[in-house]
């Protein structure tokens, strides 16, 4: 079942999107920059962000309202506390859950240093948004204890994959 999974989310492309998708992923890119903009003025997440850019790195993606470039995993984990940090992010009402903030942040961090298209950015998204809802609705069922904020991860390791072009 989730080779059958992961074979369907490689294989999608743009153009097998509907446009409701597309649309929604913009939304959330949107949602998710509004977010982090008003999060760079919160302490906790200018706490992280200073440290990112002491420790460095290699330049592969930038942060967001900043300038500053880092290795892709610090700029998506920084630019992701942003959009946290105000709390004003998305949520998937089917898993209660704020995806779009890792999706973006590792999307964006990822096409980046990938070069990847707006396109393929979409894409990657509506993948990683989809990978996650599916999973968090076949772990929710009868199973107690389980917080929909593990699947989130999911999505973002989704949207890496497809902008990596991993299959």
């Amino acid at each position: 079942l989730a080779l059958a999974l992961a074979r369907f989310l490689n294989r999608t492309t743009f153009s097998d999107l509907p446009p409701v998708a597309i649309q929604h992923a913009k939304m959330i890119l949107a949602s998710t920059l509004a977010s982090a903009a008003p999060g760079t003025r919160i302490g906790s997440s200018r706490i992280v962000r200073d440290l990112a850019k002491e420790q460095g790195g290699t330049p592969e993606a930038t942060i967001w309202f900043d300038g500053a470039k880092l290795p892709i995993n610090e700029a998506a984990r920084v630019n992701a506390m942003l959009s946290d940090a105000a709390a004003s992010d998305d949520s998937d009402l089917r898993n209660v859950a704020h995806i779009g903030t890792t999706l973006t942040a590792v999307g964006l961090a990822v096409a980046e240093r990938t070069r990847a298209t707006g396109r393929d950015v979409l894409t990657a998204m509506v993948a990683g948004y989809e990978a996650a809802g599916r999973i968090g609705e076949a772990l929710t069922g009868s199973r107690r204890g389980f917080h929909a904020s593990v699947i989130v991860a999911f999505g973002g390791v989704v949207a890496a994959a497809r902008l990596l072009q991993l299959n």
